[in-house]
This record gives structure tokens, C-alpha cells and sequence, in this order.
């Protein structure tokens, strides 16, 4: 991992793609027109991309306001792998995360930073992506509004030498899902501080089609049980087959009470997500293929 100091910017914005072409020309123009008055450099992170992600890149390269490097991470597909290895490439004291499908609004570079300041890890504000965009659109996590630092990895800001301390991703989780919601529990654990960041605003892309959207709640729920046994101190509870069959035959009859207050999709995703928990459990975890954690170490970080 590059080592950090007085020659190294302040901040390295991470961006993991895998085929992005058609959407990371919009964040990197939203980038290259952020106002910073402190050193940052963007680094994308390559997650095996087959389309024209990579030429779009070069293409901004030349003309972007601050270094643009692309990191090579296709040797191992999966979102946690990817922003271990932008953190371990970058040279900032601190990382700022954002997806290549959504847009960091102004000022959002600046508030990461000004985050960091005076916390180690800040969570940021997501907003509905519409067209045009709208500095109004619904927010999506209103619970950092409200001070919750409840970390998504779309869109947040770390101290280097904290997510290193701490192990970084999981990257035997599954490669969708609750990647950032383990680490965020480890982050707890360490008693590292966390702050919320409303002026961290991103228009963040939801995903479209109702089968899509259901298969990511399906990944989710497969991933959840495995944050579960990661972490029995807090949710052993809740890892046995009586539970999770309970959760699942239930369902019924609490949803003909809930409909009238949810919406077909709302319990169509709470019916998924039962179902993923108790397949996960019985394939994942009761198997032995969830295996343990697979964590960034100091040694790496020496080595890079």
C-alpha cells in the first residue's frame, strides 16, 4: 500500500466499476467540478470491466483537474475486494467513497474532508437520481439527517489508517451486500467515531425493474445471515432454524394484516428477504461455506 504523509494529497476519492461505461462519465464530470482548496486525487478502481469503462477514463484523464488513476482489481470479482484495493493503491490520509452510477452534488468533497476533521469515519446523505437532477429529490437515508452515522458504502468518508487498522472489507462476503454494514460493526466495536454528514450529498441511482430491485433484497438477505454469524455476539439469536422457518411460514399471516399499510413491493421484499435469510442459513452458514472473514492486514499494507 502507497505510504501516506506530507507528499501525499488529503483525500483519494474510490470508485469501483465493473462495466460502467454507460454511467461513470457522469461522476467523474461531477468531480472534476468540485472546489477544493486542499490536495485530492480520484481513483477508479477496475473490478473486471469488459465494456468501454476504461476509455472513458483515459479520456478524462488529460483533462481532469486533479491525478485520475486506475486501479487493476479484476483479479478477484467483488465489491469488498475492489475498495480494499483502491484504499491500499491510494496516497490520501483520507478515502471518500462513492459508486460510479450516482453523482456527488457540489460541495461534496469539501464536506467529506471538512468530516474527517472531526471524525473517522463520516456517513453521507443519499438523494433519489432523477432528470434533471433536483437539489430537492427525496432523500433515501433520512436517518442521517436525523444524526445516524449508519455507514453505505455509496457514500462515505474514512481515515486511511483507520479502515487499515481495522481490516478493511470482508471480501468473503458475497459480492453484493452488507459488505459495509459488517464493517461498520467492526468500526463499532473498535470504538471508532462516527458522524453523520449532511452536507456529503450524493444523487444516488436506484436500480430499476421490480425483478432486479428483488434480486438484490434476495443477495441481501443471503449476506445478512452471514453478517449474523460473523458477529453471534450481537445476533446469535437469530441464526437458528426454528427462528428463520418461523420468519418464513409466518409471513402470511402477517402480511394479509400489514397490506393495507405497506405496498405490493414493500411485501413482496419482506417475503424475499425471509426466504433469503433461511437459504443462506442452510447453505451458507450451517454448511461451512460462509467461512471466515478475509481481511486487509498490516503486513499487506507494509508490502503495497
Amino acid at each position: 500500500m502507497s505510504p501516506t504523509g506530507e507528499n501525499g494529497p488529503d483525500l483519494s476519492v474510490v470508485i469501483c466499476v465493473l462495466n460502467g461505461e454507460s454511467v461513470i462519465g457522469s461522476q467523474l464530470a461531477a468531480l472534476a467540478h468540485q472546489q477544493a482548496d486542499f490536495s485530492w486525487e480520484v481513483l477508479v478502481v477496475d473490478n473486471g470491466c469488459t465494456d468501454g469503462t476504461l476509455g472513458v477514463v483515459d479520456g478524462w484523464r488529460q483533462r481532469f483537474p486533479v491525478p485520475l488513476r486506475v486501479v487493476e482489481a479484476s483479479d478477484r470479482r467483488g465489491i469488498g475486494h475492489a475498495r480494499n484495493a483502491g484504499a491500499q493503491a491510494a496516497r490520501g490520509v483520507g478515502l471518500a467513497y462513492c459508486d460510479c452510477d450516482d453523482v456527488v452534488q457540489p460541495g461534496w468533497l469539501s464536506a467529506a474532508r471538512d468530516a474527517l476533521g472531526q471524525w473517522e469515519v463520516a456517513a453521507g446523505v443519499n438523494q433519489e437520481l432523477t432528470d434533471p437532477l433536483d437539489p430537492q429529490a427525496a432523500v433515501l437515508n433520512p436517518w442521517v439527517l436525523r444524526g445516524s452515522a449508519a455507514l453505505q458504502g455509496c457514500n462515505f468518508a474514512i481515515r486511511r489508517e483507520t479502515l487499515v487498522t481495522v481490516g478493511g472489507f470482508d471480501e468473503a462476503m458475497p459480492p453484493y451486500g452488507n459488505d459495509d454494514s459488517e464493517l461498520a460493526l467492526r468500526l463499532r466495536k473498535a470504538g471508532v467515531s462516527m458522524g453523520a454528514a449532511p452536507a456529503m450529498r450524493i444523487w444516488f441511482r436506484r436500480t430499476t425493474g421490480l425483478r432486479a430491485r428483488l434480486r438484490k433484497v434476495y443477495q441481501a438477505g443471503l449476506s445478512e445471515v452471514i453478517v449474523w454469524h460473523r458477529h453471534r455476539d450481537l445476533f446469535g439469536d437469530r441464526l437458528s432454524l426454528r427462528r428463520l422457518v418461523l420468519d418464513v411460514v409466518g409471513w402470511p399471516v402477517q402480511a394479509v394484516r400489514d397490506r393495507r399499510a405497506m405496498s405490493r413491493e414493500t411485501l413482496a421484499r419482506q417475503s424475499v428477504v425471509r426466504v433469503a435469510r433461511l437459504v443462506g442459513y442452510l447453505t451458507l452458514v450451517r454448511t461451512g461455506r460462509a467461512g471466515g472473514p478475509q481481511l486487509m492486514t498490516r503486513d499487506a499494507d507494509a508490502a503495497s
